[in-house]
């Protein structure tokens, strides 16, 4: 019998090390608990450190919150309500970190009087999972709030070009329309005959008025869509708005480009464009830069555009500011099409924007 009973502590010594698993038996009544040296190692101890042990030991590294959530399942399982006693649950790591632990356990022996003696259970370390919970819960949170800001975006930016076309281009017909009915009536019967040069006059008035309505629609087409991508193409149309953004602010900007023959479809030029217009953007309003370059690389195979800015920088870690969701829109696109998107960022030292595209060159 001693021999089979070796054989077993051995065997169940060795599924216990083997699952990376640790133990803890508990004497109900006295308060006496021996825990094995995992139990210690999840916590960043060692079992030396943390003797002698008690119930008091777990008590001692448990989050307060969790305790009382454990004495109430305890009850349960003492009462029969619960086969099992189980529950995920925080400990106070070495480091000051609280690490997630998956606490099981069942009572194996009762007293004469039917209380409660011996429990025994284990501890697995499930700090990862519950870490990768919590980003996915943030990830989906982060999406709804950013569909919900597209839809905002999208209703402004309706709202925006129905503003536009209706204070300066419909402003532009109507006036033209009132000019031209003039101009109607000058030159119709029973009206005295006006000379070539008031007819000059009047016809450079309404050739005006078709100029500024054409200015408008370019205006608003050009806010769907920067025509200068279309005349210019990417390379050019990026430098031409990095200039207009240093004579526009005021902020010392370069632009440097290695592409010599671009070969840049119509997608990736409207995101780069895109990344590029919201970079700047926030530059101007948040970094207080002083200075921002521009580059454009293409190494083998890839198109890569860096946005670099002397200003505050910020914190990655910070929580996420409704103006930052350009930025979050900005990665989606780039993923779209088969790209990397990254930010990095020191507190005092400025901002890299980097973005890594396919490309193939002419």
């Amino acid at each position: 019998m001693e021999e089979i009973l070796k054989d077993e502590r051995q065997r169940l010594s060795c599924i216990i090390k083997g699952t990376n698993v640790a133990s803890w038996e508990w004497n109900v009544q006295t308060g006496e608990t021996i825990f094995n040296e995992r139990w210690a190692e999840i916590i960043g101890y060692t079992i030396e450190e943390i003797s002698p042990t008690s119930i008091e030991t777990w008590k001692k590294f448990s989050h307060p919150d969790d305790l009382k959530i454990s004495d109430l399942l305890l009850e349960k399982h003492f009462q029969a309500e619960l086969d099992y006693y189980e529950l995920e649950t925080r400990m106070m790591h070495k480091d000051g970190n609280w690490v997630w632990v998956l606490d099981r356990g069942r009572v194996t022996s009762w007293t004469d009087n039917g209380k409660p003696l011996m429990m025994m259970g284990s501890h697995m370390d499930i700090t990862e999972r519950k870490l990768a919970e919590q980003i996915l819960r943030d990830s989906k949170e982060q999406l709804s709030n950013f569909t919900t800001h597209l839809q905002n975006v999208r209703e402004k930016e309706r709202q925006f070009i129905t503003l536009e076309i209706h204070d300066s281009l419909a402003q532009f017909l109507v006036a033209l329309k009132m000019e031209m009915g003039m101009f109607k009536k000058k030159v119709s019967k029973g009206n005295k005959v006006i000379n070539t040069d008031e007819v000059i006059i009047e016809m450079d008035q309404l050739i005006s008025q078709v100029d500024n309505a054409n200015k408008s629609a370019r205006r608003i087409m050009n806010g769907l869509r920067p025509d200068q991508l279309e005349l210019l193409g990417f390379v050019e149309a990026a430098e031409v708005h990095v200039r207009d953004f240093e004579e526009t602010h005021h902020i010392s900007s370069h632009f440097d480009s290695t592409i010599l023959e671009p070969n840049i479809h119509s997608e990736q030029s409207l995101t780069l464009f895109r990344i590029l217009q919201e970079s700047l953007n926030n530059i101007f309003k948040h970094a207080m830069a002083t200075m921002v370059h521009v580059k454009l690389t293409n190494p083998t195979g890839k198109l890569v555009m860096e946005i670099v800015d002397n200003g505050v920088g910020f914190d990655k870690n910070q929580i996420v500011r409704p103006d930052s969701y350009g930025l979050i829109g900005m990665k989606e696109r780039v993923k779209l099409l088969d790209g990397h998107f990254n930010i990095a960022s020191v507190v005092g030292k400025g901002t890299t924007v980097r973005v890594v595209m396919p490309y193939e060159a002419k």
